[in-house]
């Protein structure tokens, strides 16, 4: 699904209008899924009552329709925060003629003071304060509000954006609402999803509002929709080999633990076979470990064994590098002859590999190369500080895709995966429990057996594949452990679950 910004969804809207698609019937559509979101996330049976935030604009009366819908079955609170063009109880009348559990707090000057008494901490706040094409900053009213329902740390749905984010670059106002979820209208926003500020922001999703919502860009983000669409199935007569060989190359003796779980999320791909090759200290650690993967030791100090080992790489479909390298010299520079010494098939670099990977030695490396970094890594192979990376994470990983002809996945929320050609698509991913040791190895090696995979054909979706269910798995973690005691471990026992769900 396109990633927009201001401009383009208005112009989306504009077409909507030209087609037949009233205004109203827009927001009443919005309002409608806001509702069917809110229901489906069990969300409604753990509050005391609903605050409803409204603005003057659409997104306000988004806001409003939907204190009118909910008001058949919980306690609504309406509060005008910013005075309507329409008295907001003839609006209201029309919506929803009918009795309703609605106490509306119209447009005044003391609008804090009737907040402060009548929000509690265990209200639903449903922020439709303001929208999309908004930019400037809050003033000083404004502030006193947004701040004080910040204070009191309640469950916050942002219509469409949270109020006082701008929705091109993601900037935002010191006082802006603090989202708990933001439940995005039509299209992803580009700076909502490209956003360094996901504290505002919190999980994200993306709404029907009744417009056409099938267009694609050079900028997207991944949905189910798409997801399912991914030409994956694997043949009741196929042997081992007919659904692919990874070879894998991780680990040291301080990150055993890096080794065993890229195998560990490999082995849930659907790949054929995983085998390893680990330096002769390495190997007692390892072999055995895990009874489905095979094991090579090589001599890493022996010059006629990078030979060996290129020859066992190439016979493989893919080869992942890097998880748990270490920094050790002699490790590294073993690895660094390989992978200047012929390597034929896609290449997976993470952690330690993606420091062996330069403008320089490119030539010298395969044709498919997919690197995998967190912010501090892509600042190292990018030279751009951490700091400015944060601030476009998009055009960096653009950038450094185009520069070095390589697949990059940068992780985040919202992490991106880039093309050599420039395009990208964004996780709809936010969950900070992913945050936790491990959890990248577990996404390299998903990744790394989906292209290993012979039964998915495209390299590109085997990238979005792995870094979709990888976060799917984590949400399904996040729901059953919460984000704070979740570890990469749980991560992969819900793996399968999360495959299951598509193919």
């Amino acid at each position: 699904m396109k990633v927009v910004n201001t401009k383009e969804m208005f112009d989306l809207e504009k077409q909507a209008l030209l087609s037949g698609i009233s205004e109203r019937k827009m927001m009443k559509n919005a309002a409608k899924s806001i509702v069917k979101h809110l229901e489906n996330s069990n969300r409604l049976n753990l509050i005391a009552g609903i605050s409803i935030l409204v603005g003057k604009g659409n997104n306000g009366g988004d806001a409003l329709i939907v204190g009118a819908l909910l008001s058949h079955k919980y306690n609504v609170k309406i509060f005008e925060i910013l005075k309507r063009s329409e008295d907001i109880s003839i609006t209201l009348e029309r919506e929803n003629p009918k009795d309703t559990n609605i106490e509306l707090y119209e447009f005044n000057i003391d609008m804090i003071n009737k907040i402060k008494l009548n929000i509690q901490k265990e209200n639903l706040i449903i922020d439709g304060i303001l929208g999309i094409g908004i930019k400037r900053k809050l003033d000083d009213k404004l502030s006193e509000i947004t701040r004080h329902i910040n204070s009191l740390n309640s469950y916050i749905c942002s219509v469409d954006i949270p109020t006082g984010i701008n929705s091109d670059d993601g900037t935002i106002d010191k006082n802006s609402i603090k989202a708990t979820e933001t439940l995005m209208l039509g299209y992803p926003k580009k700076g909502i999803v490209n956003s360094s500020n996901f504290n505002f922001i919190g999980r994200i999703s993306t709404l029907d509002i009744g417009i056409e919502n099938n267009i694609s860009g050079r900028i997207n983000l991944l949905n189910p929709e798409y997801i399912k669409k991914i030409e994956f199935s694997q043949k009741e007569n196929n042997h081992k080999y007919m659904n692919g060989k990874l070879i894998i190359l991780a680990g040291s003796r301080n990150y055993i633990g890096a080794n065993l779980l890229c195998n560990y999320s490999a082995l849930r791909s659907g790949v054929g076979l995983i085998a390893n090759i680990l330096s002769k200290d390495l190997y007692p650690f390892l072999a055995g470990k895990i009874n489905d993967v095979i094991y090579f030791d090589q001599d890493f100090q022996n010059e006629q064994s990078i030979q060996q080992s290129l020859e066992i790489i190439n016979s493989y479909d893919a080869v992942l590098l890097g998880p748990g390298l270490g920094t050790e010299e002699k490790q590294l520079n073993y690895y660094r002859k390989i992978l200047i010494g012929g390597i034929k098939i896609p290449l997976i670099l993470d952690a330690d590999g993606i420091k062996l990977l330069n403008i320089q030695n490119r030539k010298y490396f395969p044709d498919k190369i997919i690197i995998t970094p967190h912010i501090g890594e892509m600042s190292l192979l990018s030279g751009i500080s951490k700091e400015n990376i944060i601030k476009d994470r998009l055009k960096c990983a653009i950038e450094i895709s185009e520069k070095l002809d390589v697949y990059t996945v940068l992780k985040g929320p919202c992490t991106i995966v880039a093309t050599p050609s420039g395009n990208a698509n964004f996780s709809p991913w936010v969950n900070s429990g992913l945050a936790k040791a491990g959890s990248g190895d577990i996404l390299a090696g998903l990744i790394a057996g989906f292209v290993a995979n012979k039964n998915l054909k495209n390299i590109l979706h085997c990238i979005e594949l792995g870094v979709y269910i990888h976060g799917f798995s984590g949400e399904l973690t996040r729901l059953q452990k919460g984000k704070i005691s979740m570890n990469a471990t749980d991560i992969l026992y819900n793996i399968p679950e999360a495959i299951k769900s598509f193919f």
